[in-house]
């Protein structure tokens, strides 16, 4: 629904009051993978994907959290990844 119905009509209504790029359009990747944006709003102008990645939820980042070892740096590298994923589809 967010993506294919509630962003679009959202984009042009907000395109209708703010012109051009120095005014950005944000919208957030309602937990899609950032995949499902790839080629998204090809284009429009001035749009930005807020990508929110939980990094705190589920048997794997507990585990990792609790690692004393290599907890913090696989976070960081984890976070580094979603840009490369998300940099390959623009």
């Amino acid at each position: 629904m967010c993506r294919d119905q509630f962003y679009p009509e959202s984009y042009d209504l907000i395109r209708e009051i703010f012109h051009g790029k120095n005014h950005r359009v944000v919208i957030q990747q309602a937990l899609r993978n950032s995949s499902d944006f790839h080629g998204y709003f090809d284009g429009k102008e001035g749009v930005n994907l807020d990508n929110h990645i939980y990094q705190a939820f589920g048997e794997y980042w507990n585990k990792v959290a609790e690692s004393d070892n290599r907890g913090w740096e696989e976070h960081l590298m984890a976070a580094c990844e979603y840009q490369n994923e998300i940099r390959s589809g623009l």
